[in-house]
């Protein structure tokens, strides 16, 4: 398109005259210039609205994902608070089967000396 556009401005400027010619030259020019800007304006566009479309849906999986660790932080406090309840309500091991337990499972309950060294 910009050779013919050229080609045609060149012939019309020798017959027309150069001044007439200089000024079609410029307006052909910025018409080519004008209908170039345009196409990629709208390609410009297309990607943009793209872009828009990703980010919404990014933002909708952050969200999702948001409010599954609220709900997940809740029933942690459900569990932690029933299991307060729970151990509130027990009776205390004896002595002697608290030792063994806490030697099965050492990591289980932190005790005194384990807390004072952390």
């Amino acid at each position: 398109i910009l050779s013919l556009t050229v080609v045609a401005v060149s012939a019309f400027q020798f017959g027309v005259g150069s001044t007439l010619g200089s000024g079609i030259s410029l307006a052909v020019g910025s018409l080519f210039t004008l209908i170039v800007f345009q196409k990629e304006m709208s390609r410009f566009e297309a990607v943009n609205r793209r872009i828009r479309s990703e980010i919404k849906k990014g933002m909708a999986i952050k969200k999702k994902c948001l409010d599954e660790l609220r709900e997940c932080d809740r029933r942690v406090a459900t569990l932690r608070n029933r299991a307060a309840e729970m151990v509130e309500d027990c009776d205390p091991l004896p002595e002697e089967e608290m030792a063994n337990f806490l030697e099965k499972f050492p990591g289980l309950f932190p005790t005194e000396e384990k807390a004072a060294s952390e």
